[in-house]
């Protein structure tokens, strides 16, 4: 189902991995990131409308890899993720992997996550919300 005005752009990398998608109820007010040389995983949590309402939380995104993850509390509905900037390209044998991710809000921007090197885009809802993500993810095994 769209919403009056709603757009999907990207999805950025390879055409490895499986599709995903995770779209929020009302906002995004928590995103995890799984990472290291590259964005191994991204995971969700939608805001509750109220304190007995169940967190909109996603599945995992991704595979296992990367030696850090980050947390992203945003402070919904006065903060909204309003863009996105990645970057993408060549990771060892592999020819388009999301390298870097950073998210903006009407507040701050978090990130950059991973290490950053390739082609960068930016993409922004100007005067707009982003209340959901897509892409291709899978796991990479490394001999």
């Amino acid at each position: 189902m769209n919403c009056e005005g709603e757009i999907s752009v990207g999805a950025w990398g390879g055409s490895g991995g499986n599709n995903w998608s995770y779209k929020a109820k009302h906002g995004i007010k928590q995103i995890i990131i799984r990472h290291g040389g590259v964005i191994d995983s991204i995971m969700f949590k939608g805001f509750s409308v109220d304190e007995s309402s169940a967190a909109d939380y996603s599945i995992k995104f991704g595979g296992v890899g990367g030696d850090r993850t980050d947390k992203i509390d945003i402070d919904f509905p006065s903060e909204f993720v309003t863009g996105i900037s990645v970057t993408h390209g060549r990771w060892g044998n592999f020819p388009d992997l999301v390298t870097s991710i950073k998210f903006h809000t009407n507040r701050t921007q978090y990130g950059p996550f991973g290490k950053g090197s390739g082609d960068p885009i930016t993409f922004n809802a100007e005067g707009g919300v982003v209340t959901g993500f897509h892409g291709r993810a899978g796991v990479i095994w490394m001999p």
